[in-house]
């Protein structure tokens, strides 16, 4: 019988990768309900049933226990690889329409027939990678009749420790065979494990690269200015993925001894992909002005925030290229967000959760128009982790909520700004000529202390990126925590190297954003050098 119910619960949990949750806009209100309806799933599979059939790929012996003597040698990487790529045991929950795969290494993943005949390698066009056919009207023909273990000549059945691909046979009579490092990657229940969790900081941020306040790289090693025929600018390899993981990890980056040509900040921006114009033009220029149309453009003091609330869709990352710094004062401030959205959650669960529900508005009018849009001042994806943080004082608009909500709405506002204004949690950098730093704006909180006009000139030019920009160019610099890749030959070696750090031969893998990003405290933090 094809259970629908476990359908809707399991296959909501669609192929994703860990950086693209940066893109998520709000969570929706059910996400813990949601989640405890998968924990029911996964507890109702557990229990003893009279419906299973049961296939061992290889016999489940135990692993000798390891010697406590001292000098023990350790498994060989290839040993470890492939217990992660074997397979032990297939059950076939047929009830459920679910296929419960188990590895040597001891990882059991969970596959609904819907969802591996709906992400079938034959169902997708190969040089787009986009679906050809459609298979939610397949209905009951996506029901699994079996499911066994099979050896490298697909279709046949497994021997021994070669059982390294998954047969599955529907009702219509179609079958295919999945690769077991293809399931590993994409046990969709399992690859929360897998993201990358941002390296969450306050002012100890200072004490992760000895020597500078921010993760800071020199531009010689972000950027080379080729001459001649390839006269123009290009990325240095190395240098530049560090200073995107930087980013994308921190939420911040410097970059020192850029050129202060004015324009550089766009082109530094079109390396990632383009920059984005707003109605500020392609780029803005921060400099005090006497008529100024934004408080940005005035010397006086102004409170962290996040820029551009009142759209759509907010820039997802902010560049800021100082080109003059002659003024007493004026020193950059930054907060990261998302720690302050923590501490909340810590102090207050009733003030946090009132951020998380209810959507504020903001607005700005210009001589072009009218701009407002609300959203909530901490936004989740849908397993409850920190994604956005909006918050603007100077652009928050009006509140328009029911009497009975307004004064915990306030509440919460002001809790959120007092720990933002906390000392502890706040980064003070005074930039100076040929310094560009960039930071995600809807994570960084970002400020600027008052100064003098009289004493000198402050200049900084800046200019916006998308969110789904960046994370487009950390792909495509295979910067990512899961690649996500189809039922196809030769996958291995990138599952390898999005889950467990080492390559196709087991040496461990040193590229950068692709191991050791979990955050595991100072020690683990990378330097600012290659």
């Amino acid at each position: 019988m094809f259970v629908t119910s476990t359908f809707v619960v399991l296959f909501r949990i669609v192929v994703y990768d860990g950086a693209s949750c940066l893109c998520s806009r709000r969570a929706p209100a059910s996400y813990l309900s949601f989640r405890h309806a998968i924990h029911e799933a996964n507890r109702q599979i557990s229990m003893p049933s009279d419906n299973i059939h049961a296939v061992a790929a290889t016999p489940r012996a135990s692993a000798p226990r390891p010697s406590p003597k001292k000098g023990r040698t350790l498994a060989a990487p290839e040993s470890r690889l492939q217990s992660m790529r074997t397979l032990t045991q297939v059950l076939l929950h047929e009830q459920k329409g679910i296929v419960e795969v188990s590895w040597q290494d001891g990882t059991r993943g969970l596959f609904h027939g819907a969802w591996l005949r709906d992400n079938c390698p034959v169902y997708f066009d190969n040089s787009t990678g986009q679906r050809t056919k459609n298979t939610l009207q397949l209905g009951p023909e996506a029901y699994v009749l079996s499911a066994c273990a099979a050896g490298p000549a697909k279709g046949q059945p497994s021997s021994g420790a070669s059982a390294e691909f998954l047969q599955v046979t529907w009702k219509d009579g179609f079958s295919h065979a999945f690769p077991s490092a293809w399931l590993r990657q994409h046990c969709y229940e399992t690859r929360q494990h897998h993201q990358v969790n941002p390296r969450m900081w306050g002012r100890d941020l200072v004490s992760y690269f000895p020597g500078y306040v921010l993760p800071t790289l020199p531009y010689s090693d972000v950027v080379k200015v080729a001459a001649g025929s390839d006269a123009g600018w290009q990325t240095s390899a190395q240098g530049f993925v560090q200073w995107m993981v930087h980013l994308r990890d921190y939420g911040v980056a410097l970059i020192e001894d850029v050129p202060t040509t004015p324009g550089t900040v766009m082109k530094m921006a079109d390396l990632i992909a383009y920059h984005r114009k707003t109605h500020y033009g392609n780029s803005f220029q921060v400099v005090s002005a006497r008529k100024p149309e934004h408080l940005a453009y005035t010397p006086v003091e102004l409170e962290v925030h996040t820029d551009l609330n009142y759209r759509e869709s907010s820039p997802g990352i902010q560049l800021l290229h100082c080109l003059a710094a002659d003024a007493a004062g004026g020193e950059s401030t930054f907060v990261d967000g998302f720690w302050v959205a923590e501490t909340l959650r810590r102090e207050s669960a009733e003030d946090y959760r009132t951020l998380c529900e209810v959507p504020i508005p903001f607005l700005v009018k210009d001589g072009e128009g009218f701009h407002y849009h609300k959203i909530p001042t901490i936004c989740l994806d849908d397993a409850g982790r920190l994604v956005e943080i909006h918050f603007n004082e100077r652009t928050r608009g009006p509140l328009e909520l029911p009497a009975a909500v307004m004064g915990r709405v306030y509440r919460a506002l002001a809790h959120f700004q007092a720990i933002a204004c906390r000392p502890e949690l706040c980064v003070e950098v005074k930039m100076k000529a040929g310094d560009m730093v960039a930071f995600n704006n809807r994570r960084i909180l970002h400020g600027r202390k008052a100064f003098d006009p009289r004493t000198g000139m402050r200049h900084l030019e800046g200019t916006y990126v998308d969110m789904d920009e960046f994370l487009t160019c950390l792909r495509k610099h295979g910067v990512t925590p899961l690649s996500i890749v189809r039922a196809q030959e030769g996958s291995w070696a990138r599952v390898v190297e999005g889950t467990d750090g080492l390559d196709e031969k087991g040496r461990r893998r040193e590229t950068l954003g692709l191991v050791g990003m979990g955050g595991k405290g100072k020690g683990s933090a990378p330097r600012s050098s290659l």
